[in-house]
């Protein structure tokens, strides 16, 4: 579990330059869904194709990334 909650730490905390270095916290919700995965909940839908380019442009080494357009989550899986 360390894993995933260190993971979920970092996302909150990067920060994303197309919006002028706001953090992720600032533009979604992060939940640890279980030992694996995480979602991340976006406030604003026209902002989950940049924070998913954010997350994705991280060395977090295998992981899958995939986004649920018209739900405005993205799903990260270690």
């Amino acid at each position: 579990m360390k894993v995933i909650s260190d993971l979920e730490r970092n996302i909150n905390v990067l920060e994303i330059p197309e919006l002028g270095y706001s953090t992720i916290s600032d533009h979604a919700a992060v939940h640890v869904l279980n030992s694996t995965s995480l979602a991340v909940v976006i406030l604003c839908g026209h902002n989950a194709h940049i924070i998913e380019r954010t997350i994705r442009a991280q060395d977090y080494g295998a992981i899958d990334i995939h986004i649920h357009i018209h739900q405005d989550i993205i799903t990260v899986t270690i």
